[in-house]
């Protein structure tokens, strides 16, 4: 049923129609402690239940039992890395062209994810879903399409040796290690409102289930406790770090000669 949902929600980003019809009735990702939105998981609000009922629900110890049985939560994101509804608030209409791209692939490698990042003229980190896939093939050629305007090309190690030659100057490594690096400080720029984005559900989707555990080497998102894919969340760590890194910028040299 995830499956389904997540095909549903990249026909919905891509605006591209097809013959799957999947309907559900539950809040908005981020949605779970904000009241306003609890109407939309309950549709006989008014008739068979009341919003005092829902209030009162929504104070029982067992978080989980709440969200998935009065909220109609597919995914559980009491334990999210970012405190609910931020990232909904981080939303802007576009970003500019070009930046960082990141790409992962998902565990079972049925599906090919990646997210562009580019530093904004304000100082902000933009972020985007450049493309979801469902091959290898395409993910190489949507790269393909997009390698002109980036300056680097962050893969996964394992996409990182498959990679064409045609990659090679702006091709890059990216794992566990930049991912212990950085949660922390990504999830600080969030906060802090220095990261946006361009809404896209399945991204919002990732981004708020994801679950962060700590190590003895610091704050790392773990695929194993987020009840679900974020494959998404994981390549916009990498994206928006390597984005905010500082450049060198060559200074012109000049010599003299006697």
């Amino acid at each position: 049923m995830l499956k389904l949902r997540e095909q549903g929600l990249r026909s919905i980003d891509t605006n591209t129609p097809g013959r799957l019809y999947f309907a559900e009735w539950s809040c908005p990702p981020g949605g779970e402690n904000d009241p306003s939105t609890w109407h939309q998981a309950n549709p006989a609000l008014g008739h068979t239940i009341d919003f005092q009922t829902l209030q009162d629900e929504s104070q029982t110890p067992d978080r989980s039992s709440f969200l998935r049985a009065s909220l109609n939560l597919w995914i559980s994101s009491s334990q999210s890395w970012i405190s609910p509804g931020l990232w909904d608030k981080l939303q802007v209409a576009a970003i500019p062209e070009g930046g960082v791209l990141a790409v992962d692939s998902s565990i079972d490698e049925q599906q090919y994810c990646a997210i562009r990042a580019v530093l904004q003229p304000d100082g902000k980190i933009g972020t985007t879903v450049a493309f979801v896939v469902d091959t290898l093939a395409e993910a190489w050629e949507q790269i393909e399409a997009l390698y002109p305007t980036i300056e680097t090309l962050a893969l996964t190690p394992a996409l990182h040796d498959l990679a064409p030659m045609d990659f090679a100057r702006k091709k890059m490594t990216v794992g566990y290690k930049e991912l212990l690096t950085n949660t922390a400080v990504v999830r600080s720029m969030m906060t802090e409102g220095r990261l946006v984005h361009t809404g896209e559900k399945m991204l919002s989707e990732h981004i708020n289930r994801s679950v962060g555990v700590r190590t003895q080497q610091g704050f790392v998102l773990s695929s194993q406790k987020s009840p679900g894919p974020i494959t998404l969340a994981r390549c916009t760590i990498w994206a928006a770090a390597l984005a905010f890194r500082p450049k060198w910028k060559n200074k012109p040299a000049m010599a003299t000669g006697g």
